[in-house]
């Protein structure tokens, strides 16, 4: 209602609308491992600005756990915020065990350590004896933590062949005759049994 100096009156009317806020949803928390990459995809408006570099649908890999915030705008130019947080677990620390060297046919016992779950590729079952065969292998392990984050450590295991060993041919001798047993072969020392020493008569 508007009075002028005359004191005449008359009037006008307004409306106001007011538009609801949109309801953004970040979605709901979640946790993921170390290196593994996410996706964040907020609801309930036509355009999302996401901070900390996100954007909407768009995977990433977090560096940490991190509370994220998005800001959604409606066809009316209307905004709101909704947060998440992405949990990241670290990954365990696997550990296989020193590299080995062992000769031909000695059980090896491989126990790796670091997470409640260890898996071997090769056929290897943790902490329980196998013979490898002759040669270099390597071995891989893959450790899973209670989180389902996984890692994986490796051993080297070498094997060498057993030396070729020569007694030399069966004798055939006389009371009181002295003999001098020499053993050959791929050996660099040779002890014989019987208190015998080898090339001593």
């Amino acid at each position: 209602t508007g009075t002028d100096l005359n004191g005449c009156q008359n009037t006008d009317q307004v409306t106001i609308n007011i538009n609801a806020l949109p309801l953004v949803n970040a979605g709901t928390d979640f946790s993921i491992c170390e290196n593994q990459s996410a996706n964040l995809n907020a609801s309930g408006a036509l355009t999302y600005l996401w901070d900390n570099g996100v954007t909407n649908g768009v995977p990433f890999i977090p560096a940490g756990t991190t509370t994220y915030t998005v800001t959604g705008t409606d066809a009316n130019g209307c905004q709101n915020s909704d947060q998440i947080t992405i949990t990241v677990n670290t990954l365990p620390t696997i550990e296989a065990g020193s590299d080995l060297i062992v000769c031909e046919n000695t059980s090896v016992t491989l126990s790796a350590s670091g997470a409640p779950t260890l898996n071997w590729d090769q056929g290897v079952i943790n902490g329980v004896g196998f013979i490898p065969p002759v040669g270099t292998r390597v071995y891989h392990v893959i450790g899973t933590d209670l989180n389902g984050c996984s890692n994986i450590d490796s051993i080297s295991v070498q094997i060498n062949a057993l030396p070729f060993v020569e007694a030399g041919s069966d004798l055939l001798l006389c009371e009181n005759t002295s003999v001098t047993l020499s053993a050959s072969g791929g050996a660099i020392s040779y002890t014989w049994d019987n208190g015998v020493s080898d090339g001593v008569s």
